[in-house]
């Protein structure tokens, strides 16, 4: 009897560990549908990230495509970064220094991938501290970045582009 109990102890602890979750709360990131339906209008979008704008406020949302959670940050007009949910944006400076690197490297500095962009092509992404999203385009033989391009999440224009220069 008192083995029953100490598993029925244990068991309830552990399940209450469980759906309490890593500490990381995205309960509240909205799934595209919710953001379309809070905001305006969807104004920039490429593969699974959407931006959806509403007055002053840019919704950045990332779809998981497999029925895991969405994340999400959410931007002022200033640029300033706000409510990130499974998103951590980065500081860019200077794009061309990525030519000609790997991925590997590129990882090293800014940390895991933050979106996949490319279907049917590798097209890693970032999003960036002042509402700009960063992707690299690797060639698939030695991993090296042949282009890097910086795009305005706001406007969907691409602000900065450069490519890997052959030598002759």
């Amino acid at each position: 009897m008192k083995r029953g109990i100490v598993l029925l102890l244990l068991a309830t602890a552990l399940l209450t560990a469980c759906t309490s979750g890593s500490g990381t709360d995205y309960a509240q990131t909205p799934s595209p549908a919710e953001a379309a339906d809070n905001y305006a209008e969807c104004i920039f979008s490429m593969n699974r990230l959407n931006v959806y704008q509403s007055e002053d406020v840019y919704h950045v949302v990332i779809e998981s495509g497999y029925g895991g959670l969405d994340r999400s940050i959410t931007f002022d007009a200033r640029r300033n970064a706000n409510d990130p949910k499974g998103i951590t944006p980065i500081a860019c400076g200077d794009i061309s220094k990525w030519l000609g690197k790997t991925m590997r490297e590129v990882e090293e500095e800014y940390g895991e991938i933050e979106v996949e962009l490319g279907s049917g092509l590798y097209l890693p992404g970032y999003i960036t501290t002042d509402a700009y999203l960063l992707t690299f385009s690797p060639d698939g033989q030695e991993g090296k970045i042949e282009m890097v391009s910086k795009t305005d999440l706001f406007s969907g224009e691409v602000s900065e582009r450069y490519f890997l220069e052959e030598d002759s």
